[in-house]
C-alpha cells in the first residue's frame, strides 16, 4: 500500500493512497471534515439528543486515527461521559507515517480553547493512540477506552446492539463499491442499538440506497467545505 503525505486546504495534512487516487480524508480540509461529519453530526449531535452518559463508537476505516484523536478530545472536554472506541483498520499506518502527520499542531493551532493542562494531555493522547496494542482493549483516559482492530471490514459481523455510533469512514464507492453494500450496512444495522446512528460523508444514490435496505432511516445533511451533502443514518427499530 503506498501512500504519500500530502497537505489539505486547512493546513492539516493526510495521507493519499496513489493505489485508488484516493485521500485518507478531504483535501478541502482534513480536520475540518472530520470536526464536521464525525464530531459535529456525528458525537456531539447524539450527546446533545440522547440522554446517554456511556456510549460505544465504531469506526469503520480507522486511517491515521484523526476521528478517534478528535473523540478522545470531546472525552476529555466531557469528563461526565464516557466512551468506548473500537477502529477496524486492515492497512495501519506506519509510525513513520504517524509521525509526518501534522494533525496534532493543526488542532492545538486552536489553543484558546485548551488549557495548559489540556495540550499536554492531547499531546499524550494523541502517541497513546498510535501505540496502543491491536486487538487489545486499551484505557486512553478514565473516560475513554480504545480498541483497535487489524481487520477487514468485510469480514464485520453485527454481534448483538453494541453500537450507538458508527462512523463510516472508508474508501469511496467508487475505489471500493464492495464496502458500500445492502449487505456491510445490515452487519453493521444489527450492531446499533435503536436510535443509534451512522454517519458518513458520501451521500451518493447508491449508498442511501445500500443503508435503507439494510434497515436504517436515512437523513441527508450539508456537507463541509467541498462537499455538497453528507449522510446521517438511525436505526428507529
Amino acid at each position: 500500500m503506498k501512500r504519500e503525505l500530502i497537505k489539505s486546504a486547512d493546513g492539516s495534512n493526510t495521507l493519499r493512497l496513489a493505489e485508488y487516487d484516493e485521500s485518507y480524508h478531504s483535501v478541502n480540509g482534513a480536520l475540518t471534515e472530520s470536526n464536521y461529519i464525525f464530531i459535529g453530526c456525528g458525537l456531539k449531535y447524539y450527546t446533545e439528543n440522547v440522554s446517554i452518559k456511556e456510549i460505544t463508537i465504531l469506526e469503520i476505516g480507522f486511517g491515521t486515527g484523526l476521528n478517534c484523536l478528535l473523540s478522545a478530545i470531546f472525552a476529555l472536554k466531557n469528563r461526565d461521559i464516557t466512551i468506548h472506541y473500537s477502529g477496524i483498520e486492515k492497512y495501519p499506518v506506519t509510525d513513520e507515517e504517524f509521525h509526518s502527520l501534522n494533525h496534532i499542531e493543526s488542532i492545538l493551532a486552536q489553543a484558546d480553547i485548551f488549557s495548559a493542562e489540556e495540550v499536554n494531555e492531547i499531546r499524550k493522547i494523541n502517541e497513546m493512540i498510535q501505540l496502543a496494542d491491536w486487538d487489545k482493549c486499551v484505557d486512553i483516559l478514565p473516560n475513554f477506552t480504545l480498541t483497535k482492530m487489524n481487520s477487514d471490514i468485510l469480514l464485520y459481523k453485527g454481534d448483538g446492539q453494541i453500537n450507538d455510533i458508527v462512523y463510516f469512514d472508508a474508501f469511496s464507492p467508487g475505489s471500493q463499491p464492495e464496502l458500500w453494500t445492502k449487505e456491510v450496512f445490515g452487519e453493521i444495522y444489527s450492531s446499533v442499538k435503536t436510535g443509534g446512528i451512522l454517519v458518513t460523508y458520501s451521500s451518493k444514490g447508491i449508498v442511501k440506497q445500500a443503508l435503507r435496505e439494510s434497515g436504517f432511516d436515512v437523513c441527508r445533511l450539508n456537507g463541509p467545505p467541498g462537499k455538497r451533502h453528507i449522510v446521517r443514518a438511525t436505526r428507529r427499530f
